[in-house]
C-alpha cells in the first residue's frame, strides 16, 4: 500500500510525451466517492481530493478468511499478502 503525494507534487511531463506505465496489478484509488468506499472497506487510508493511493489485490480465497474484502466485476477481492500471486486487477468503478 503506498499513499501518493498531493498532485502538486507530482512531476509533470509534456502533453506530448507518452503516458507512464501503471501496472496492470496494482489498484489506484483516487477521491470518486465509490474509490473511498473501497479503500474504507479495506483499510486502507480514504484518499482526499488530488490525492491517490495503491495496493495490490488478490481474489479472496480461504486463505484470507477474516481480511475485509471488496466486490469488484463480479468477484471479491482482499488486499494482496506478499505470498500471494500477482494478477490483474479488475476495472474501478468511477463514481
Amino acid at each position: 500500500m503506498r499513499r501518493s503525494p498531493p498532485l502538486k507534487a507530482r512531476r509533470r511531463l509534456p502533453a506530448s510525451s507518452p503516458a507512464p506505465a501503471i501496472s496492470p496489478k496494482v489498484v489506484i484509488l483516487g477521491h470518486y466517492s465509490r474509490h473511498g468506499y473501497i479503500a474504507e472497506v479495506l483499510g486502507l487510508p480514504v484518499p482526499g481530493p488530488g490525492e491517490s493511493v495503491s495496493a495490490r489485490l488478490a481474489p479472496a480465497g480461504p486463505q484470507h478468511a477474516g481480511k475485509p474484502r471488496v466486490e469488484l466485476e463480479g468477484r471479491r477481492w482482499v488486499l494482496a499478502k506478499a505470498s500471494d500471486p500477482e494478477v490483474a486487477v479488475p476495472k474501478l468503478p468511477e463514481i
